[in-house]
């Protein structure tokens, strides 16, 4: 679809293992070595392992195309391992072409049927002889056993006996066992202590670095036919943090990326497409896409409440003209049908009636109770001290028609009553101070959605519970692949996918203290303040902090930038990034800057560029500050100031 318009000759990012396509970084280099070293000298077992998408089968692939036009070999795969060990035999016999032993083509249950060990001994019997043919004709016959961690542990035991198939000196079949990482759990178990001593290469598959996944992209591109950049750096860097080196989520990332830029029109792939990609792929929607969906149900929920709070009164429109003032106490008004079985209605009271007030514990408990048959209105003052009468209490009707004091009034429930809704404190995950009727609620409703929140300690129900409260109980399960990993008990992933979301860029470093909450199971050692204690933290008055001032050559800003608000961001960071004094001045003013643009939280949350400056590779810092969500709401400051870093050279 989009070939033509981007000038390829085909498409790039294929996720078959097409061996053209073979890219050879340190680690794939190092196994397709292995592999090569390990037919060559006949050394019988080989293991081959490594995360999923990484690329075990185009390496081994790209092997077997590259010994077919130098050697004679026969090659049996097997993609489905779950099989016994007799099927295995006779998948090879049928990959061979060999024919089955007479004894093993009689029906079973027949009088001249054998059991199954020993159709299983004439069946190795027959191999061996059609692999010592093979071996005096120079060929070497492999047996490629893809996803070996499925096939079952009797069968696993048994390719024993296939690799005590051997001359004096050479083994004849070649067994080349291809796996997850659980294969090497399976293969370490007691019960197959004989099978690990005879695998002599075992070798692992790595993902890619940050500068290989960067390569990748561009060596499939290249022999695709691109003849110009089609991604920029800075697209390039979100795709390698995306993919975590893995060559499969590489070239499907890259391949929605082109087909999205393509639906845009654009020649060259932004960060902006990338992020879209993403999203797309997470099933997350766009900030866009989001803000319409909320604007939508804002507006039906205000319609719908609108509804509920005017329905009441529907049948007072035509007896009270809402736009004029009506004086109740002059006007008679006829009551409709529906109401005839109400009090008939009192005069209003006049508007110079002065009413004591009555203490309010009375008038909660009198609130909401009608008064006794007999009973005396309490007498009023006017303002000479004589005491008037009044009549009865108007009607309940009139009297709802100025509710919203009382509702007020009833909406501020005291705290004994509140706390008696929460749960007991041994088994709230919160601190004391965080026990809201808010927090208490987040806690039950996670109880409900989240099936592994019950089995979490309550660390990281606490983590789960203020992300919730940051964004909302929707947006806590838009987190699959985080809530995946914590149903596996696997935290460390957990905790990556919480760095890896928008929530994360959103929140800044608050952010990467429950990440490492979460991953750690120790509680917080500080409770998350708000935004306005931040700031009143961060302001010193200007008196105080001209006395703890540096001399003027020390101080990275120039003269008319060295506020009090800038000074303390420099002491603040010289306490916080142990890389910042270290720096050029130059560089501390683009650090100052950005955390005057943002904060010092945020400033954290670029690990990556904080590495960057602590290994000294200020090309990779300027390309992480202009990979952050901080770069698109900055617009040019963003690239001027990651130009300065890169050159250290004053770009304001």
């Amino acid at each position: 679809m989009y070939l033509e318009y981007y000038g390829l000759s085909q498409e790039p990012f294929h996720i078959t293992p097409d061996p053209y396509f073979f890219y050879l970084s340190p680690s794939h280099k190092e196994s397709f070595a292995s592999l090569i070293y390990g037919l060559q000298n006949r050394k019988g077992f080989i293991a081959l392992t490594g995360e999923v998408g990484l690329g075990k089968t185009t390496v081994l692939r790209a092997f077997l195309n590259k010994l077919s036009t130098e050697t004679k070999i026969k090659t049996v795969f097997v993609f489905n391992p779950d099989l016994s060990f007799k099927g295995l035999l006779l998948t090879m016999y049928s990959e061979l072409g060999l024919e089955l032993p007479a004894s093993c083509k009689t029906a079973p249950g027949s009088e001249s049927s054998l059991s199954i060990q020993d159709q299983v001994f004439e069946l190795v019997q027959g191999l061996h002889q059609a692999l010592i043919r093979e071996y005096e004709n120079n060929c070497s016959v492999i047996l490629v056993i893809d996803e070996a961690q499925n096939m079952p542990l009797p069968t696993l035991e048994n390719l024993r006996m296939l690799s005590n198939l051997e001359t004096s000196r050479d083994k004849l079949l070649q067994i080349f066992l291809i796996g997850q990482t659980e294969l090497d759990r399976i293969l370490d178990k007691l019960e197959l202590r004989q099978l690990r001593q005879r695998i002599a290469i075992r070798t692992v598959l790595q993902p890619l670095s940050s500068r290989e996944s960067k390569d990748y992209i561009l060596h499939r591109l290249k022999l695709a036919g691109a003849v110009k950049e089609l991604f920029t750096p800075a697209a390039l860097r979100l795709i390698t943090r995306y993919s975590r080196g893995v060559p499969r989520k590489i070239n499907i990332l890259c391949n929605n990326a082109l087909v999205t830029g393509y639906g845009y029109g654009s020649k060259v792939i932004t960060p902006k497409i990338v992020r879209e990609a993403i999203n797309d792929l997470e099933g997350r929607q766009s900030g866009q896409k989001r803000f319409k969906y909320a604007l939508a149900a804002g507006l039906a929920l205000a319609v719908i409440g609108a509804g509920l709070w005017l329905g009441p009164y529907k049948s007072w429109e035509k007896l009270i003209p809402w736009n004029k003032h009506v004086d109740m106490s002059s006007q008679e008004i006829t009551l409709p049908e529906s109401l005839a079985a109400l009090e008939p209605l009192e005069p209003a009271r006049p508007e110079n009636e002065v009413q004591e007030k009555e203490p309010l514990e009375s008038a909660a408990a009198d609130a909401h109770l009608p008064a006794a048959a007999g009973d005396e209105a309490p007498p009023v003052l006017d303002s000479s001290g004589a005491q008037e009468e009044i009549g009865p209490d108007p009607s309940p009707c009139l009297q709802s028609l100025d509710r919203e004091p009382a509702r007020q009034e009833q909406a501020q429930i005291p705290a004994p009553q509140a706390t008696n809704l929460h749960p007991d404190r041994d088994q709230f995950p919160l601190p004391q101070e965080e026990m809201t009727p808010a927090t208490t609620f987040i806690h039950d409703k996670l109880k409900e959605v989240v099936p592994v929140y019950k089995s979490l300690s309550p660390t990281r129900q606490a983590v789960l519970i203020r992300m919730a409260d940051q964004t909302s109980i929707n947006g806590l399960l838009s987190f699959r692949l985080m809530l995946s990993a914590l149903e596996r008990e696997d935290y460390q992933e957990a905790s990556q996918e919480m760095l890896n979301s928008n929530w994360a860029d959103s929140v800044g470093g608050i952010a990467y203290e429950l990440a490492e909450s979460m991953r750690t199971d120790q509680p917080l050692q500080k409770r998350i303040s708000a935004e306005p204690a931040r700031q009143e933290e961060a302001y010193i008055p200007a008196p105080q902090m001209v006395q703890s001032h540096l001399d003027r050559e020390q101080f990275p800003l120039p003269q008319e930038e060295m506020t009090p608000e800038k000074t303390f961001l420099h002491y603040k960071l010289e306490e916080v990034i142990p890389v910042y004094k270290s720096l050029s001045p130059t560089r501390q003013a683009v650090l100052i800057r950005m955390a005057d643009m943002t904060s010092v939280d945020s400033l954290l949350s670029f690990r990556l560029m904080l590495n960057a400056l602590e290994r000294g590779d200020y090309e990779e810092a300027s390309q992480e500050m202009l990979l952050s969500r901080w770069a698109d709401t900055s617009g040019g400051a963003a690239y001027v100031l990651a130009e300065s870093m890169r050159m250290d050279q004053p770009m304001w």
